[in-house]
C-alpha cells in the first residue's frame, strides 16, 4: 500500500531502474471483492425461511452500496481512503444481464448465432 499511497500523492511511479513515471494525466482504477459476502447475502437472501423474493428491495441498493464501502474502510487504512477520489461500487449482475452480454458479445462472432433460437435462451 505504500506504494500505492506514492503514486497518489506524488502522481509519480520510480521504477526499478530510477526513471519516473509521470501519473498526473492518468486514472487509476483499484478493483477487489471486498465485502463480497455480505453483497451476496444481501442479494440472495442467505440461509434459512426467508427467500430473495421475501426481502425488501427498497434501499437494497444503498445497501450494498455501504457494505462494499464499509468492507474497503475495514481493509484499507483511513489515510489511502481520504487519498481516493470516487469510490464505485458495481452491484451484481442478474441472469437477464448475463443473458444480454452472452447474446451480444460472445455469440456474435460466431456463425452459430443465427441457428440459436430466439426463445428460451438463458445463461446457468
Amino acid at each position: 500500500m505504500a506504494a500505492s499511497a506514492g503514486m497518489l500523492d506524488k502522481a509519480t511511479l520510480t521504477l526499478g531502474d530510477n526513471r519516473r513515471v509521470d501519473l498526473s494525466h492518468t486514472v487509476i482504477f483499484l478493483t477487489s471483492n471486498l465485502g463480497g459476502s455480505e453483497i451476496s447475502e444481501l442479494m440472495s437472501g442467505g440461509m434459512g425461511f426467508v427467500q430473495p423474493k421475501d426481502k425488501p428491495v427498497t434501499g437494497l441498493d444503498l445497501k450494498v452500496e455501504r457494505a462494499a464501502v464499509e468492507a474497503a474502510r475495514r481493509k484499507f487504512s483511513p489515510e489511502f481512503m481520504n487519498r481516493l477520489d470516487k469510490v464505485v461500487v458495481f452491484h451484481p449482475c442478474g441472469g437477464i444481464t448475463w443473458n444480454k452480454f452472452w447474446r451480444s458479445s460472445w455469440l456474435r462472432s460466431s456463425s452459430e448465432y443465427s441457428k440459436l433460437p430466439r426463445d428460451n435462451f438463458s445463461f446457468g
